[in-house]
């Protein structure tokens, strides 16, 4: 199957490899396209990839636009067990990386030792929020 869009990638990979997302997986079944998910994984993404990439410091008005989305989505779905639906997105938000997006998503840096590089590395993906970043999302909506 050919997937043209970036929400069609998201809603077919949720659907297909729910893995642990049961509770998104059952909502997204319900409720397709409509169901609002994918607007609030690429909210997280946007967390992610509007880092400073120097610093490594998140906008804090992304995280709060992030707060608030989730708990109107929350209070409107009435979700109850809000933990594991956090959860269940953290692990989903990577399927909602615009299949076009110009900014830099991943990194790869080398260590260097004395001016040379060294063998290993550090891996980083930015659509992916650092647990620090996922704790405190989740802290203002328990």
């Amino acid at each position: 199957m050919k997937l043209t869009n970036t929400r069609e990638k998201f809603y077919y990979y949720v659907l297909n490899n729910p893995g642990n997302c049961t509770e998104v997986a059952a909502i997204l079944k319900e409720e397709g396209e409509g169901s609002g998910l994918y607007e609030l994984c690429s909210a997280l993404v946007e967390v992610g990839l509007n880092v400073d990439k120097q610093t490594g410091v998140y906008r804090e008005e992304d995280i709060q636009y992030v707060i608030r989305a989730v708990k109107q989505y929350i209070s409107q779905k009435k979700i109850e067990d809000i933990a594991v639906f956090m959860d269940n997105l953290f692990e989903i938000q990577t399927y909602a990386v615009d299949m076009n997006e110009k900014r830099e998503v991943t990194r790869l840096i080398i260590a260097q030792e004395n001016g040379t590089t060294r063998g290993t590395g550090k891996y980083i993906d930015f659509s992916q929020l650092p647990l620090e970043v996922r704790q405190k999302i989740k802290a203002a909506l328990l």
